[in-house]
């Protein structure tokens, strides 16, 4: 399903119904009730439903979460990420300007880093954050989020659209107990690991080959192939990575 957003619901259920596996673009739409749809219509149907969050398959969070998950370089203490650029100005009819249609840079930019911490840390235990609203579509297009883990991480989320045209950018800044990663691709190499406690010195990440598009789309694949659900991208997980967008703005008094 590579639709624009408001659509991804309807067209993902009566492929579904249809009889069809379906991998569908992010976000998994626009609001939690059309998700769980979604994930009934594929129970129903025994059919295999992924939501294409590419984020989850690139190889420069992939070592991310590695390093989470391994411990090499200690306990991750504090999280920070971005994901900023110009509004889309070049969609069919200006969806993307139409929060109705999109949902915004919270659903459509947002969620890319939204659903990565929740892939890889979870729920959080409390959540902060701040927005601000567009003079061009009076929706949030500006968000800082916190979440903050009991015992865990504390991370930092920036992502918008400006008004003025710019360069997107997008990456992160992760530091551990014994080391550092920053992953910048403005940068050569792109992810760099800071390990030395006595003089600045980085050593360029050893990352997964492989494109994240292909990577998601030929994990899909293997997934119907082979009967298996899922499990680097289930539904129920793409779902709630909606949900924290609707609680961080809740708790920004933006949504009751």
């Amino acid at each position: 399903i590579c639709l624009p957003t408001f659509l991804h619901a309807r067209y993902a259920i009566e492929a579904l119904e249809a009889g069809c596996h379906v991998i569908s673009e992010k976000p998994m739409a626009l609001n939690v009730d059309d998700a769980d749809q979604m994930i009934a219509a594929a129970e129903r149907a025994d059919r295999q439903l992924m939501v294409a969050q590419c984020i989850r398959f690139w190889p420069e969070y992939r070592y991310l979460r590695q390093c989470v998950q391994d411990g090499s370089l200690g306990k991750l203490l504090s999280l920070n990420m971005y994901r900023v650029g110009g509004r889309p100005i070049w969609s069919w009819e200006n969806w993307f300007q139409d929060p109705a249609r999109s949902g915004g840079p919270m659903y459509d930019l947002h969620i890319h880093d939204v659903d990565f911490v929740n892939y890889m840390l979870g729920q959080p235990e409390r959540i902060e954050a701040t927005v601000r609203r567009s003079l061009a579509t009076g929706s949030p297009d500006v968000v800082h989020a916190i979440y903050d883990y009991a015992d865990g991480p504390q991370v930092h989320m920036h992502g918008g659209w400006s008004y003025a045209q710019i360069p997107f950018q997008a990456g992160f800044d992760a530091w551990f107990e014994r080391g550092f990663l920053r992953f910048d691709g403005r940068s050569d190499p792109a992810l760099q690991v800071f390990a030395n406690d006595r003089a600045v010195s980085a050593q360029p990440a050893v990352c997964e080959p492989g494109d994240a598009y292909y990577n998601e789309i030929a994990y899909f694949l293997d997934c119907v192939a082979t009967g298996q659900p899922p499990v680097e991208c289930p539904p129920r997980s793409a779902r709630d990575s909606l949900h924290l967008v609707d609680l961080e703005l809740e708790a920004a008094g933006i949504k009751e």
